[in-house]
């Protein structure tokens, strides 16, 4: 009996580490230059341009330090193309607030892509993702 149990236990522990492989790399996003202590900032990664600023790959929510800083892991991600979007929620509703369409809470892409009128491009803002982890820095004008 335990001849057949500890065969069956080798039988299916490749399956166990099999089933608890890790499946991508990790994004590790530091955020700075943030208004010190206010809110939190609402990070909005993006695949692909068709869905840039409307659909979001994954969104992740960090609250802002004493120094303006916070950082944002997104864990198991495939190797891709990328873009950040960016801001800092001051007064926690849910949004971006904007007067006229000018936003009115400190807002920053990857790549420091800027644009004078309107956002940034999915183009400005993306970067490679490969099998390996990686960290970026984005900071807040």
């Amino acid at each position: 009996m335990r001849f057949a149990t500890g065969v069956l236990l080798l039988l299916l522990l490749p399956l166990a580490l099999f089933a608890t492989a890790k499946t991508g790399a990790t994004l590790t996003v530091t955020l700075e230059g943030g208004k010190p202590g206010e809110g939190e900032f609402v990070v909005g990664l993006f695949d692909a341009q068709a869905r840039w600023l409307k659909e979001v790959k994954r969104e992740a929510r960090v609250r802002v330090d004493p120094d303006g800083k916070a950082v944002v892991v997104f864990e198991d991600l495939p190797a891709g193309t990328f873009a950040i979007s960016t801001y800092q929620d001051r007064n926690e509703n849910g949004k971006i607030d904007t007067f006229l369409g000018v936003p009115r809470e400190p807002y920053a892409f990857s790549n420091g892509a800027r644009n004078m009128f309107g956002p940034a491009g999915f183009d400005e803002a993306a970067f490679e993702f490969g099998e390996e982890d990686l960290d970026l820095a984005i900071l807040f004008p």
